[in-house]
Parts: C-alpha cells; sequence; structure tokens
C-alpha cells in the first residue's frame, strides 16, 4: 500500500505466483484482504491504494485452477464489528466471516457465526493511539515492519483436504 510501489508490478507478481503453482497442478484460492480504511487514520489515501490493487488482480482474472475470494469488495466485512481493537487486523468474528467467503466460493454450505459481543471493537481514544497508531508510524519513519524477525507460523505449503 506504500506511495512508490506499483501496483502494476505487484498484481503481476501475485499471479505469477499464483500460475507457478497452478502449472504445478495445485488449485489456488486467492483471497484479497479485507477493507479497514472506515476505521484507521488515513483510511481514504489507503483505501485509495487498496482500490487500485483489488481492481489490477480482478482485471487479471479468471484464471484456471483459481478461486479468487474479493475480502476486499465485502461490504459487510468493512463494519467495525468484524475489526479487533487496533481496527487493522479482523477479531474473530471477521476471520469467521473471511471463512465463510472462502467455503462460499468454493461451494461449500456453511452455517451462520454466531457473534460474540465480547469481540467487539472499542471507540478511539488517546490509548489507541498510544499503542497502535503511534507505534506504526515509527515503524514507517524507520522502515521497519511489524512482521520483523518473526518466524512464519508454517514454513512449507500443506495440502487442505476438504471432506
Amino acid at each position: 500500500m506504500r506511495p512508490r510501489v506499483s501496483i502494476a508490478a505487484v498484481a503481476d507478481q501475485l499471479l505469477a505466483a499464483v500460475d507457478s503453482a497452478t502449472t504445478a497442478g495445485i488449485h489456488v484460492v486467492l483471497a484479497s484482504g479485507a477493507n479497514p480504511t472506515r476505521h484507521i487514520p488515513l483510511g481514504a489515501a489507503i483505501e485509495k491504494r487498496g482500490d487500485q490493487l483489488a481492481l489490477a488482480v480482478r482485471e487479471r482474472l479468471p484464471r484456471d485452477g483459481v478461486t479468487w475470494v474479493d475480502n476486499w469488495a465485502d461490504a459487510e466485512l468493512a463494519q467495525l464489528r468484524y475489526w479487533s481493537i487496533d481496527k487493522l487486523h479482523l477479531n474473530g468474528a471477521g476471520h469467521a466471516c473471511v471463512a465463510g467467503n472462502v467455503l462460499a466460493a468454493l461451494g461449500v454450505p456453511i452455517l451462520s457465526p454466531a457473534d460474540d459481543e465480547n469481540d467487539i471493537a472499542r471507540p478511539r481514544t488517546s490509548a489507541y493511539w498510544r499503542e497502535y497508531v503511534l507505534p506504526w508510524i515509527g515503524r514507517r519513519l524507520t522502515g521497519r515492519s511489524s512482521g520483523d524477525n518473526r518466524e512464519p507460523k508454517s514454513a512449507t505449503l500443506q495440502p487442505v483436504i476438504l471432506d
């Protein structure tokens, strides 16, 4: 989403990776991220870049062997109730909604998840800015990422078996 990064180049790289997987006989579920921009500082600027990326990927689809899940365009998922306190990551209800989107795209019947009222994002306060926004700004200014020095949850591809 950074301003100097070429959206077209990102989309090309993403779809090249998808093509590599499908050429190897792997069915790919390609999912866009959900849109948090209504609830975060500088959201309008980030939404513009997110819209551009989503459009660039959509323009390169459909492809054989690819199931597209367009979470970015899901207006329901953009609601505050699906976001954690940092307003940037999904809460449990948001993850359930994304899982439902994936299953629906795959044609798998799903049950509606129950809402967890304890999982609803709280309003912005000065504590929110201190804990989430200012550290994010600091990382941008110093060229660091919140993912630096983190190990992957799973370092190798694993098959997904649908019953």
